[in-house]
């Protein structure tokens, strides 16, 4: 008799572990099946782009521009347009205008280590092309040109306050919902007045930036 009741208990006990390993296998396999879902989710992407952009340097090549040890950090307001749009390809036209903008610049006088200029500019010109467009992970190259206006000569005395920029890059966008999406790119971009001021030593800057943006 005790013989067969530990041998029935042993039995629902074995029972019991079979049933829930079952139940965990199956829970896994549900799980790793919505993730799969989830990354091939299409998302509702609509042709127009509007995006608050923030970045700064964190260095200053010589590439173009000769001014070293220069910073330059913005805030970016753009609106985007897709102009031409596949499966796989979306092609933005875009404008962005810049409110605030901040360059660093080493000191011009013994007074100060370094000196802080403020400026605004607006670039008329951009494009943006989007790989994966149907994807929540988007992958991007980019390029813009347009105008800086600084209220001082930069970055030197006798340049100008009046600058022509253009840059290049590319990065992610990372869709977090429906016509949401985070942007997270880097930008080498060239200031110059193009030879309108006595001197034009120019500036560089490799600019890592962040932005969110709404799609209608």
């Amino acid at each position: 008799m005790v013989a067969n009741s530990l041998l029935k208990a042993v039995s629902i006990t074995f029972m019991l572990i079979v049933g829930t390993m079952q139940i965990n296998a199956q829970s896994a396999a549900a799980a790793e099946v919505a993730v799969i879902q989830n990354s091939q989710q299409k998302t509702d992407r609509a042709k127009n782009e509007f995006s608050v952009l923030v970045g700064w340097s964190i260095s200053s090549p010589t590439l173009i521009g000769t001014t070293e040890d220069a910073r330059l950090g913005a805030l970016a307001l753009r609106y985007g347009r897709d102009v031409f749009s596949k499966k796989n390809v979306a092609l933005q036209y875009g404008v962005e205008i810049t409110p605030v903008a901040a360059l660093s610049l080493p000191n011009r006088t013994f007074a100060r280590r370094r000196e802080l200029v403020y400026g605004i500019g607006v670039s008329p010109v951009g494009f943006k092309l989007n790989f994966r467009k149907e994807k929540r992970l988007q992958p991007f190259a980019g390029t813009s040109g347009g105008l800086f206006y600084f209220t001082k000569d930069v970055p030197v005395i006798n340049a100008s306050k009046f600058n022509f920029t253009f840059d290049f890059g590319g990065g992610v966008q990372i869709f977090t919902r429906n016509k949401r999406a985070v942007t997270i790119g880097y930008k080498y971009q060239h200031i110059s007045n193009g030879g309108t001021a006595r001197v034009n030593p120019g500036i560089d800057a490799n600019i890592f930036y962040v932005g969110v943006s709404v799609f209608k």
